[in-house]
């Protein structure tokens, strides 16, 4: 298992041993100054997880569009390593699926009680996927890379092909906006099956709108969902 990933000369890598650590140790690094653009990821067999600290520039109702960046990147580092012919779907706000069960996420952090039309002093992007169950029971709603099917498939890899992906995204929202972002995460949604639960009932994916809310359509008709409202209800759970 290789433990030094070759990452894009702009990114730089803060290595743990301890897989588990790795979103503790990140918040603590990004409160404490860490530098943007940094990853912090530890090696491991079973289970992928890494973190990047951000720097935004806008206040926190944009800058959390950042998770829909996140995910694009996540999920074609996975394409480019899988085997073709497998389902890689999203499901709002955050949630990576292959071939319609639960693979892993993308969650974002940011410094408590900040507003959002507050500029966050920092923003983090944390990555976590499974590659394999080693040897523990996954049930129905969820999945491994190695249960579908995708072998010898390594931690260093996928941080590899995760930054080359994410600053693909990173340079396209800057040239053309959040308008491709959006439209390449709905594609990534299998619209006409996915249910969304929402604490107001089960909703059918219908967009995103250029805020990044949910437009979902419950009941008789279309109701939007602030993305800062999910990602609130997630970092208190």
């Amino acid at each position: 298992m290789r433990s030094n990933p070759d990452l894009p000369p702009m990114f730089d890598l803060h290595p743990l041993a301890d897989v588990a650590q790795v979103r503790a140790k990140a918040r603590r690094l990004a409160a404490g100054g860490g530098e943007a653009g940094t990853f912090i990821w530890a090696p491991h067999e079973g289970q992928f997880s890494a973190c990047l600290i951000l720097a935004p520039d806008e206040p926190l109702h944009t800058a959390a569009l950042a998770i829909y960046l996140g995910m694009l990147a996540l999920g074609d580092a996975v394409g480019t390593l899988i085997p073709p012919g497998i389902d890689l779907t999203f499901r709002w706000p955050n949630q990576l699926n292959l071939n319609a069960a639960r693979l892993g996420a993308v969650d974002l952090d940011l410094p408590p009680n900040t507003g959002a039309d507050e500029m966050p002093e920092w923003l983090l992007l944390s990555f976590t996927l499974a590659i394999n169950a080693g040897g523990a029971d996954v049930n129905l709603d969820t999945t491994t890379l190695e249960d579908e099917g995708c072998l010898d498939i390594e931690s260093a890899a996928l941080l590899e092909a995760l930054a080359r992906h994410a600053l693909v995204w990173s340079n396209r929202w800057q040239d053309d906006g959040f308008a491709p972002v959006r439209s390449a995460w709905a594609a990534r949604v299998a619209a006409e099956t996915e249910l969304v639960p929402l604490k107001i009932g089960n909703g059918r994916f219908l967009d995103l709108d250029a805020a990044g809310d949910l437009v979902v359509e419950i009941g008789r008709g279309p109701r939007t969902v602030p993305l800062l409202e999910a990602l609130e209800e997630q970092l208190k759970a």
